[in-house]
């Protein structure tokens, strides 16, 4: 049974986990690069600091945009949350009336760090936990996937998505996105977005992946790697290692390595870079940018056609009545069990 549609960037598992060109493996994959994390992070004083900062001088327009897309992508109470959701209703009813079990998968928050995570805070932390321990987890261990087992069944591949109906497009700043848009993924996302998935797609995967490309971009930038390797030079003098080791510094070499930072004005220069590269970004993708955020208003209107109301009292007992009681009742991911 088809239902209306919905919106938000629901990131979709591929077909093949190899390939990155599927949309959940795509977004991950360039927000692991920018420094994003799929956990819930614990933002150093310093971090936050630098990020209003950044934030603070941009343009306004400019600056409203970033934020919303970062809270799009981390807030948990998101239309992309809520879209999410409702997304995941329609495949599992979607699957089901064709022979085959489907669990929906938890959502996942997913934070942008837009400062770079350059030295200072880097080092304090490595001073305070260790090299190994940043308060981040890396993006494919975030949570066990609850369909693995099904995903060795070519059948259940292909009533979930087939891969001769998988779309491909250009992405800003070069690479090719894509994904498969048939099964009952496509039939998922047709519900919730209308019937030209690849505008959809296309919109979506460089709006949810721009924040990382002006990450990505600031930080190859010359006078950034310039500003780098002299603080790898600071340092390597002072005999302090710049790479992880696993090992804690001391709050003397820490002290130190943070001088060296500030000696060799890494953040200043990251700054300079990424207030130049943002604006510019966000102007290049403006047509882009419109259509997500119209994409957005369908897709959560949608949503809420989807998801009928959700019985107050089955959900609220839904840990005790069981994981099969609580899908019955659709109850809200927080309320489900796995």
């Amino acid at each position: 049974m088809t239902r209306p549609t919905l919106q938000a960037r629901v990131c979709h598992r591929p077909v093949r986990r190899s390939r990155a060109l599927a949309c959940s493996l795509g977004l991950a994959f360039a927000l692991m690069l920018a420094g994003a994390t799929a956990t819930d992070p614990v933002p150093t004083p310093e971090s936050t600091n630098f990020e209003r900062t950044l934030l603070e001088r941009l343009r306004p327009d400019d600056r409203t945009v970033i934020m919303d897309i970062r809270d799009y992508l981390g807030d948990p109470a998101s239309d992309r949350a809520a879209v999410w959701t409702a997304q995941q209703l329609l495949i599992q009813e979607c699957m089901s009336s064709n022979g085959f079990d489907y669990h929906p998968v938890p959502y996942q928050p997913i934070t942008v760090d837009i400062t770079g995570r350059l030295g200072e805070r880097m080092l304090e932390e490595r001073g305070r936990h260790g090299a190994n321990t940043t308060h981040r987890q890396p993006l494919d261990n975030r949570t066990a996937d609850p369909n693995a087992a099904y995903e060795r069944d070519p059948a259940w591949l292909h009533a979930y998505s087939n891969e001769r109906t998988e779309v491909r497009f250009d992405l800003p700043g070069g690479g090719v996105g894509g994904m498969s848009t048939g099964g009952c993924l496509g039939l998922s996302l047709r519900t919730l977005y209308g019937p030209d998935l690849t505008a959809y797609v296309r919109a979506d995967m460089i709006a949810t992946n721009l924040l990382s490309l002006m990450v990505k971009t600031a930080l190859r930038s010359p006078p950034v790697t310039r500003a780098e390797d002299r603080w790898r030079g600071c340092m390597s003098h002072l005999g302090i290692p710049t790479d992880d080791t696993g090992e804690a510094l001391t709050p003397d070499a820490a002290s130190a390595a943070a001088a060296c930072h500030r000696r060799t004005q890494l953040k200043e220069a990251y700054a300079a870079a990424f207030l130049t590269i943002a604006p510019d970004l966000l102007a290049q993708n403006r047509d882009a940018l419109a259509a997500w955020k119209r994409y957005r208003v369908r897709g959560l209107q949608e949503a809420t056609r989807v998801q009928p109301a959700r019985p107050a009292v089955a959900c609220s007992r839904c840990r005790a009545a069981g994981c099969a009681a609580c899908a019955a009742a659709r109850c809200p991911r927080r309320g489900w069990c796995g």
